[in-house]
């Protein structure tokens, strides 16, 4: 039998090989592999996050302001305690079940309420027993034309429910003695809790509220809804004069009802605070960023020595709004998050665990990479853009390196 030859004058005839069927991976498109991808990178993320074992923590968290299904003021937090897959026992919390505060049954109509008010010093001791850390999330309230809509008013109206008590305030104090970690946020000393209370929890964890709360607003025009209408009417009364303010800017608001406006253009030079991570914040939270704009409610505190900056705002004012801030002896500097060094203790003075979040996000491991895709990057006031770039990875990094204090201390694993 004779071979057949392919070769012409010592050339490969390339008609024979036009002809030879093709590997099937050389029929593959790189169009096909990004299709494919899309579809299961998704699944292999979900199915990662699945089969992470759980990690069981007891949490105590308190949040009274809850006017709504939404529970905005502690959302973010269960999100981050899911994605992580830090459980209640032998099942992940849940936004809706897992707190103590004000709890709607049927929203604007009825309610429950589990908190701490009339439990005795024994009582209290066995609960701080029972958990591993305290989460106070919001102590505001729930107000009556905030009930009643469903949202949160911007008129000023009477309270249906809110402060902190002053038996919820001997929690936190037996919990810090039994060296378990305690985290607060902003307002959970100011108005409505009484100053006996304020200045118990001020005393044990050294720090002072100086009676100051802000926010920026990125239009100060009376047109905009998401600025109180008790804004302009205690500022008109107070001054004297009309709203007279257009652009963006922040509002201050006092205890005692006193309003001050710094408007852009006019009192400052940039119309959001800026929260800036300190030497040591950067040094214990590396991943966090140097600085980032914050855009919603903070509030002005301070501490003594035995606690530490982590974080602390700025605001940045013009000659004439650093000359306001003095007549009123306004910092324009002051502490964003702190902790303290002789107990676990951390305050966040602004809204942490406020976001509005997709709740099926936290079931995919590794979404972090693309936060970029889940908020505006231009847009500052966004407050998905604070949750991913900071609330994330800094309430990530204290709550592993708790329960490694905890297994280390063989906690967890006595009780599992």
């Amino acid at each position: 039998m004779v071979e057949h030859q392919h070769y012409t004058d010592g050339c490969w005839d390339a008609s024979y090989e036009k002809l030879r069927p093709k590997p099937w991976y050389r029929k593959i498109k790189i169009r096909d592999i990004i299709v494919v991808a899309i579809f299961l990178i998704p699944l292999w993320s979900f199915l990662a996050w699945y089969f992470t074992p759980l990690r069981p923590i007891q949490i105590f968290i308190l949040d009274k302001t809850v006017p709504n299904l939404r529970y905005e003021e502690h959302r973010s937090l269960i999100w981050l305690l899911r994605h992580f897959r830090y459980s209640y026992g032998e099942r992940l919390y849940r936004a809706d079940m897992d707190y103590y505060g004000f709890h709607p049954t049927e929203p604007g109509k009825s309610y429950r309420i589990y908190d701490l008010e009339g439990f005795r010093k024994e009582d209290l001791i066995e609960l701080a027993n029972r958990y591993d850390m305290a989460w106070i999330a919001d102590s505001y309230g729930v107000y009556k034309n905030d009930w009643e809509s469903g949202e949160l008013s911007q008129d000023r109206n009477p309270i249906i429910y809110g402060r902190l008590s002053s038996e919820e305030a001997d929690f936190l104090e037996i919990m810090a003695d039994q060296g378990k970690l305690v985290i607060g946020e902003f307002n959970i000393i100011g108005t409505p809790t009484s100053w006996r209370v304020r200045r118990q929890i001020e005393k044990r964890f050294g720090f002072r509220w100086s009676g100051w709360t802000g926010r920026h607003f990125d239009s100060l025009d009376s047109t905009n809804y998401d600025l109180p209408r008790w804004v302009i009417h205690n500022y008109t009364e107070q001054y004297d004069t009309s709203w007279h303010f257009h652009n963006s800017g922040i509002v201050l608001t006092h205890s005692d009802e006193t309003i001050v406006v710094l408007e852009l253009y006019n009192h400052l030079t940039k119309d959001r605070p800026e929260i800036i991570t300190s030497l040591a914040g950067s040094k214990a939270f590396p991943k966090l960023p140097a600085q980032l704009d914050y855009p919603f409610w903070f509030d002005i505190c301070s501490h003594d020595s035995s606690n530490q900056t982590l974080a602390y705002y700025e605001i940045h004012t013009s000659p004439r709004g650093d000359s306001l801030l003095s007549l009123l002896n306004i910092p324009k500097l002051f502490p964003a998050a702190f902790r303290s060094k002789n107990a676990l203790f951390y305050y966040f003075a602004g809204d942490v665990s406020d976001t509005r979040v997709n709740n099926y996000l936290s079931y995919f491991r590794g979404i972090h990479v693309i936060r970029g895709f889940f908020y505006k990057t231009g847009d500052s006031t966004d407050r998905d853009r604070f949750f991913w770039e900071y609330s994330y990875p800094l309430t990530k990094a204290i709550l592993d390196e708790y329960q490694r204090t905890l297994k280390q201390a063989n906690i967890l694993s006595a009780r599992d």
